[in-house]
This record gives structure tokens, sequence and C-alpha cells, in this order.
């Protein structure tokens, strides 16, 4: 009941934070891809956060253990979900010619999931499933260009997810204690 009255207590900032970001990313992006690349992954991500707010916002907490457990199923699906989304734009972005671009979606992508990472240390394998859809493209894209700092920076991001991983996990070990 503790692991689902804070997930519920989270959603509304980490939804709101989602939408923000990936209308920054678009505008970061905005030109460097095709018009359908600019438009579709950030309109998922935030029609996936309003639906998360409204169906949050509409109903109340639930006492029930078997459907807070749905809830808590549903969160890493939908984690999984948006971070393959977000992952999939930031290696399209990624592949474009601009440095510029090259650079900042990487960012956008790992902010993003470090972000929800964060929010969702009350749901570790939400926490790390979506940690690793969202940047497991990203790093595979940056391990295989030809940049020996995008190689860096892609084991620099799999070294920051096992730390949030690890982050994640001890702080619902940390509260399966205090039960």
């Amino acid at each position: 009941d503790l692991q689902h009255r804070r997930l519920h207590d989270i959603l509304p900032v980490m939804c709101l934070t989602l939408a923000v970001n990936a209308i920054a990313m678009a505008l970061a992006v905005h030109g460097e891809l095709p018009l359908w690349q600019q438009i579709l992954p950030p309109l998922l991500i935030i029609a996936t956060t309003l639906a998360v707010l409204v169906f949050v916002g509409l109903r109340p907490r639930s006492c029930d253990p078997c459907r807070a457990f749905r809830q808590l199923r549903n969160a890493t699906l939908l984690a999984a979900g948006v971070g393959l989304v977000a992952g999939i734009w930031g290696v399209n972005a990624f592949r474009e010619e601009t440095a510029q671009v090259a650079v900042v979606a990487p960012v956008f992508v790992a902010l993003t999931a470090l972000v929800c990472a964060s929010c969702l240390t009350c749901a570790p394998r939400a926490a790390i499933v979506g940690m690793i859809a969202a940047l497991g493209p990203v790093v595979a894209a940056m391990v295989t260009y030809d940049s020996t700092a995008a190689r860096a920076m892609a084991v620099v991001l799999v070294l920051v997810v096992l730390l949030q991983s690890n982050v994640a996990l001890a702080r619902f070990r940390e509260t399966v204690r205090m039960l």
C-alpha cells in the first residue's frame, strides 16, 4: 500500500516533467529530423503523460491490494513504453549530421530517464525498466558511432543507470524494512 501511495503521489510531478521535457527536446531538434519524427514522439509522450494524469486524477487512490499491484505493474509497462519512444527518438536525433543535435538528444533522453527513475524509486522495477528502455537504444547507437567521445558518454550512461538502479533498489529495501 505504501509503495502504491508513493507512486500515486509522485505521478503528477513526473508526468508534467516528462511532458515539458518532450516539448523542450522537440524544440531542440526542430528542423533537424523529418517532420513526422519531430512531431510523433513528443505527441506520444505528452499524450501518455496527460492520460496518466487524467486517469490518476479522476480515480481515488485504491486500498485494494490487487488493484494496487495491477497499477504498479502498469507503471512498469508505461515506463517501458515511454522510455522506448524517447530512446528511439533520441537515436534518430543522434544519428543526424548536426553535431548540436547529436549531443543534445542523448542529454535530453538521459535527463528524462533519470528524472523518471528518481520519481519511481517507490517502484524500482518501473524505474529500472524505464531507464533501460530509454537509454538502451541511445547507448547502443553511441557505442557504434565513430567517436571516442560518444563511446565515453555511452559508458558514463551505463554507469549512471547502474548507480540509479542501485539507488532505486536501496530505497525500496529501506521502505520494506520500515514496514
